[in-house]
């Protein structure tokens, strides 16, 4: 029971293997969240139950799989990119410009971590894992409302 208690942890803080692909997986996982926005966005009840539901089993899963790892933060976990996307795509409509603004700006501020969402990071466990993420989709989402404020 609690090996596959951490393999269905290892599967879903993967995104379901995406996160083992070798190339690019944070990438990869944040097209994921793209695809997730584009069937979750029907209604905002939707929406925000799958942004609710991805970050409860993302502190779930990530705890469980790093019981399996000794690294800190595993290139590996991946629904934090997925979360992290879906939230700065918030409230956004879904045309392309906007969507690949969405992606670039999510990726950017996913890599560089501007303060003070860096120091999320350092928190232990599944909490510095995810809540980066979810700093740089909030810090994507507030320049796509500023945005969308200007050209709308």
């Amino acid at each position: 029971m609690r090996n596959r208690r951490k393999k269905l942890g290892r599967l879903l803080a993967s995104s379901f293997g995406v996160g083992f692909i070798p190339i690019l997986p944070g990438t990869l996982a944040s097209v994921v969240g793209l695809v997730l926005y584009l069937f979750v966005r029907v209604s905002l009840f939707s929406y925000l139950t799958t942004l609710f539901v991805l970050f409860g089993v993302g502190v779930i899963s990530s705890r469980s799989a790093l019981q399996t790892t000794e690294e800190k933060d595993p290139s590996w976990i991946v629904i934090d990119e997925v979360l992290g996307m879906m939230i700065s795509l918030f409230q956004v409509p879904p045309k392309i410009p906007f969507l690949v603004l969405g992606f670039v700006l999510f990726r950017l501020f996913d890599s560089v971590k501007f303060p003070p969402v860096n120091r999320l990071e350092e928190l232990k466990g599944e909490w510095g894992i995810l809540l980066d993420d979810v700093g740089a989709g909030v810090y994507a989402n507030l320049v796509l409302q500023i945005i969308l404020r200007f050209t709308s």
